[in-house]
């Protein structure tokens, strides 16, 4: 074990700069995404009124998709750090003033906080900070460093979900503001730091054809009116994130219910610090076995129903314990399994459709949760009982269930489309997308289903198992072998 440790530290040798250099600014950015949304959030609740949280979502909802195309235009003309230096000293001077007008108590003030803390970190947490990584970091080194990233990112939202428990019941929630504050002046100076040392590499790109980010997203929504697994995947991420926005409310609801402001403060923190140490186990620990098991597409049709227990406890037990596990459940399975298997969707569109769908579905499918999530609650919460709210949630739950389902079909159609098309690139991701799932024995099976579905003559099939021949992976032999015993000798041929 040491020996393989070692022999890991020696290989990233080359790597440790820009991972020590960008690792705190995860740390940092993520620690004011946890901090921001507790603080915020308990301040609103508290002092303006959960019945009012709908309308923070729905202006949420337009705001960022208002701040997103400002920042897309921008990033074309300046370099990702200048981008990212820009907000955040423009959220530095803002949190300042904020924070003495939150003092004197004033309701406005604690919506604009909310509002402008939700977009600012969003945009941060968001594409912008991963997209410094990979201006940062070649192809080669984005396999060994992201991770530590990823490990930055996580230490800051356990650190910031802990800081209210550490600090206690009688620390002022609005003094949080003060330690939001220096940690995006933190924030300002790594970035300084990094434009300075990696000029070179974050200059924004020439772009010849004068192809703009707003414009991928044109094409993207077009894309979206034709293709039908597009609408698809739309819905399904819609959908499924706006979950989380309703059990954000649930919880923000019966804890304010339950609580004073200082012990809410201290649970919803600790929420998010389980919340975090659970999304770093899952992934690390439980993510890949379930994968290997089940494969991508079946983990992903289970994600709603892994929520729907957690939803009918809460129904008939609206306690503070059951609504934190609902919560926890719920973004757990959200940011590991679901993200991570329908991200495995985007795989099966055609090479040219590919950058432009999933610019148009990351821009907007978040937003379209938020203000879906924000309508049906202002809805609801206003003429309906708690319980209903809960209900329809469920229903939701389903009909995500069932769009996965088609999605799955979908999916399957597509890459075998795939395999008969000129572009070579989408064969190989067609060969790749089989080859992934023949690994596992469920792969084979569903490829079995597939062609039994679709009625694959004998040559068809030939293709497939041609196809699949070319994975240069032992694990394919017995997958083919089990192809060949289901079919006559023409096929092994």
């Amino acid at each position: 074990m040491r020996h393989k440790i070692r022999q890991h530290l020696e290989s990233m040798k080359p790597h440790w700069g820009k991972i020590v250099a960008l690792s705190p600014l995860f740390f940092l950015i993520f620690f004011g995404y946890v901090l921001s949304n507790v603080t915020a959030s308990v301040l609103f609740v508290e002092r303006v009124g959960v019945q009012y949280l709908p309308f923070i979502y729905v202006i949420g909802a337009l705001l960022i998709v208002l701040a997103g195309l400002a920042i897309t235009s921008f990033t074309e003309k300046k370099s990702i750090a200048r981008v990212l230096l820009t907000l955040v000293g423009f959220g530095l001077a803002v949190f300042m003033e904020l924070y003495w007008v939150i003092t004197f108590e004033n309701t406005w003030a604690y919506s604009f906080f909310l509002l402008f803390s939700q977009t600012l970190y969003l945009l941060l947490s968001g594409t912008l900070i991963w997209n410094l990584a990979v201006k940062l970091c070649s192809p080669f080194e984005a396999k060994k460093n992201f991770i530590y990233y990823s490990i930055g990112a996580s230490l800051g939202g356990i650190t910031a979900g802990l800081l209210p428990t550490f600090l206690g019941i009688h620390f002022s929630t609005e003094n949080y503001v003060l330690i939001l504050i220096s940690t995006l002046f933190l924030a300002a100076l790594n970035l300084v730091y990094l434009e300075r040392k990696y000029k070179a590499l974050l200059l924004p790109e020439v772009n010849l054809e004068k192809t703009f980010k707003t414009d991928f997203i044109t094409r993207g929504f077009r894309s979206f009116k034709k293709i039908r697994i597009v609408k698809l995947l739309f819905a399904t991420l819609t959908l499924f994130y706006s979950i989380s926005w309703i059990a954000d409310f649930e919880l923000q609801k019966i804890l304010s219910e339950n609580f004073e402001e200082g012990r809410f403060t201290e649970l919803y923190g600790l929420t998010a610090f389980a919340q975090s140490i659970l999304l770093i186990g899952v992934l690390l620990f439980l993510e890949s076995s379930l994968v290997k098991k089940f494969g991508v597409l079946n983990v992903l049709l289970s994600t709603p129903l892994i929520l729907v227990p957690a939803f009918i406890a809460l129904l008939f037990f609206p306690t503070p314990a059951v609504v934190i596990t609902a919560a926890l459940v719920t973004n757990v399975v959200t940011y590991s399994l679901f993200v991570n298997s329908s991200n495995f969707v985007f795989t099966a569109l055609p090479h040219n459709l590919r950058n432009n769908v999933s610019t148009f579905i990351r821009a907007n499918a978040d937003a379209a949760a938020m203000l879906a999530a924000g309508a049906g609650l202002l809805v609801l919460s206003q003429f309906l009982p708690n319980q209903w709210i809960v209900v329809a949630t469920l229903l939701v739950l389903l009909d995500v269930a069932v769009i996965i389902y088609y999605l799955r079909a979908e999916y399957l159609k597509q890459i075998t489309l795939n395999l008969n098309s000129e572009n070579r690139e989408d064969m190989h991701t067609a060969i790749e997308n089989f080859g992934e799932r023949v690994y596992r024995k469920v792969g084979v099976q569903e490829l079995m289903k597939l062609i039994g579905w679709k009625k694959m003559d004998a040559e068809t099939v030939r293709k497939v198992i041609f196809t699949l021949s070319k994975i240069d992976n032992i694990q394919v032999i017995p997958a083919l072998l089990e192809i060949f015993n289901q079919y006559d000798n023409t096929v092994k041929y």
